[in-house]
């Protein structure tokens, strides 16, 4: 720096560090934002196979085997029952929350007794 104030290549290059740290900041906060929508999906996911799964269970043990191929979630889920024992079932749910992750599955036992 000389005595009458900054030479243009000193701007230039402040001007250059001062450029790479905003893109890169607005990289980061582009990344936030896309991390934040994914957490809402799995989160609403979530919240939609468990209030299905509510429901299941609020049936009777012979309403069950109608659930079967039922679909859920406006069309993004399926119902499988499946039997297992005589008074044993399998209720398997799968949730195809976004296009390019795996769906979410939950599965549980169900007695006749």
């Amino acid at each position: 720096m000389n005595k009458r104030g900054f030479t243009l290549i000193e701007l230039i290059v402040a001007t250059s560090l001062f450029l790479i740290a905003v893109a890169s900041f607005s990289q980061l906060l582009k990344i936030a934002a896309s991390s934040i929508t994914a957490a809402e999906r799995l989160n609403l996911a979530t919240y939609e196979i468990q209030a299905e799964m509510e429901e299941l269970r609020s049936l009777t043990f012979n309403q069950l085997y109608a659930q079967s191929g039922r679909s859920f979630a406006q069309g993004k889920g399926k119902i499988q029952v499946s039997p297992v024992l005589a008074d044993l079932v399998r209720v398997e749910l799968v949730l195809n929350w976004h296009p390019q992750k795996v769906p979410f599955n939950l599965s549980a036992l169900r007695s006749k007794y």
